[in-house]
């Protein structure tokens, strides 16, 4: 679609009407510092539309919202992409329905990013309500990301041309929440950036808030796991396999170290989960393989 605006916030969503309201008062911040020039759209994924009232209510205070709902075709991935194909932004920002603008970004996003260079994809940190980071090894500072054994540490937030979007995208619906291959969605989706010769750049400065989620589910766990080793998988013949393998590598024997310290400290939930993703990352290597190759 032809580009009309300069930003479009792109938001599949099931199950979370209270996060998404959350987020769209966050966003209204944007209309009261000035910027106007931008458009919200939801891919309603629950059975019940629940959503739709919420993007009703907010048109009315909102520079644009749209909303679509696909109860039938399920999965973050495929959300995400039906929004592309309705944004007209220049810019697409993918945002998970559970997370919320921190009002600081917004001058870094329309006076910095927006007016700057196409050619590049940023990537920026998900950080708690204290402000405090969710991943631990996000670098502190700015730095663009030339090897692919450093994306699992950044990856989770995604900011991206709509010209560079048409020649990488769209998301794998194979991968992703809701999928067998539950995570890694948005590391693909950086790397065939990279094959591309589009630049990846961090900015610890470019955040968003997004609830920390102390106890998943062995499911949730699972699912991240076998999307890791299908993400290794895929790319394992292609320039980015040795990086992906060494950090995977090293994530895996972090985890095993780690296994009987948390199970010596009586952390039995954390220990479960450090085994699922021991099984969880093998599976989702071999499960990828007998499936696509």
């Amino acid at each position: 679609m032809a580009s009309s605006k300069h930003l479009s916030f792109c938001i599949s969503t099931k199950g979370r009407d209270h996060d998404v309201l959350r987020l769209c008062e966050s966003l209204s911040q944007l209309v009261s510092l000035g910027f106007e020039d931008w458009e919200i759209i939801f891919v309603d994924q629950n059975a019940d539309s629940r959503i739709q009232p919420i993007a009703e209510t907010y048109r009315k205070r909102l520079p644009q919202v749209d909303y679509v709902s696909t109860p039938h075709e399920q999965g973050a991935s495929k959300g995400r992409n039906v929004a592309a194909e309705i944004a007209r932004g220049r810019w697409l920002l993918f945002v998970d329905d559970d997370a919320w603008m921190i009002p600081g970004v917004f001058s870094l996003i329309t006076q910095q990013i927006i007016p700057g260079d196409e050619d590049i994809l940023w990537l920026g940190r998900m950080v708690d309500h204290k402000g405090n980071p969710i991943k631990k090894e996000y670098p502190t500072t700015s730095r663009f990301i030339t090897d692919s054994r450093d994306l699992w540490a950044v990856s989770g937030f995604i900011l991206i041309a709509r010209r560079v979007w048409n020649q990488v995208g769209p998301y794998d619906e194979h991968l992703g929440v809701g999928t067998h291959f539950g995570g890694d969605e948005d590391t693909d989706l950086v790397l065939r950036a990279m094959a591309q010769g589009c630049r990846i750049l961090f900015d610890p400065e470019l955040c968003y808030g997004h609830v920390p989620n102390p106890h998943p589910s062995d499911e949730k766990v699972l699912g991240l796991a076998r999307g890791r080793g299908a993400l290794l998988r895929k790319y394992e013949t292609t320039a980015f396999g040795p990086g992906l393998k060494q950090a995977l590598r090293s994530y895996l024997w972090e985890m095993r170290w780690k296994r009987p310290v948390v199970m010596a400290l009586g952390q039995k939930e954390s220990a479960h989960h450090k085994a699922l993703i021991l099984s969880g990352v093998p599976q989702g290597y071999q499960d990828w393989r007998a499936i696509y190759g």
